[in-house]
């Protein structure tokens, strides 16, 4: 039976948003966005309603799935020094002491995968997929629907026969409570309103 640490990445391992930065990189290369507007109305908001509208319109004008890998491969593989050192630390503590790590974001795979590999790496990275790697890029993979990280975990747990006793967790914001309820050791890092609150009721760690 083996402990393991448990790390959302937006925001807590990465200083922002991998879906941000992805989309910001498929704006450079031209990929998605019909016109100027809407490429400008999401660099000055960056909302999340602007993103899945941006990956909404990739839908509609189809991306080539290969320039999307290559894209996401690509700021994947270049944000290992936009990382928030604390939990970057722990987690390296973590991995020395023989723990299980795991990645958990709701940003899309192709471009965790290649920034935890970079950043870890990690023994299991967890985000969403797209349904359909021959067909468009659409909002599947943007991870903002009702995904439960605690159930992602409870599954993890039970696939890689890991124990909850010693266990660690690490989150910044609303959707993290879930699975930060479920470790010995929940860290609220930086956290949101929402966190915060659980936090200070449930006598967690806060790294402000």
């Amino acid at each position: 039976m083996q402990r393991f640490a448990v790390f959302d990445i937006d925001h807590t391992i990465h200083r922002g948003s991998l879906a941000n930065e992805l989309a910001l990189e498929l704006i450079e290369r031209g990929l998605i966005c019909k016109s100027i507007t809407e490429a400008q109305d999401f660099l000055a908001e960056r909302k999340t309603y602007n993103l899945l509208r941006l990956f909404r319109a990739a839908k509609d004008i189809g991306i080539n799935y290969q320039d999307y890998l290559m894209a996401a491969e690509y700021v994947g593989s270049h944000m290992d020094r936009k990382v928030n050192r604390r939990p970057a630390d722990l987690m390296t503590n973590c991995m020395g002491k023989g723990m299980t790590t795991i990645a958990i974001s709701h940003s899309p795979y192709p471009v965790v995968k290649p920034f935890c590999d970079h950043t870890g790496p990690f023994d299991i990275v967890v985000a969403p997929r797209p349904s359909n790697s021959e067909g468009y890029v659409g909002p599947s993979i943007v991870g903002i629907d009702k995904r439960d990280k605690g159930e992602w975990l409870r599954r993890i747990v039970e696939l890689h026969d890991l124990v909850f006793d010693g266990s660690v967790g690490v989150g910044d914001s609303e959707p993290d409570i879930a699975m930060l309820r479920m470790v010995e050791r929940a860290i609220a890092y930086r956290p949101s309103d929402e966190l915060r609150a659980v936090a200070e009721q449930n006598q967690w760690e806060i790294w402000d």
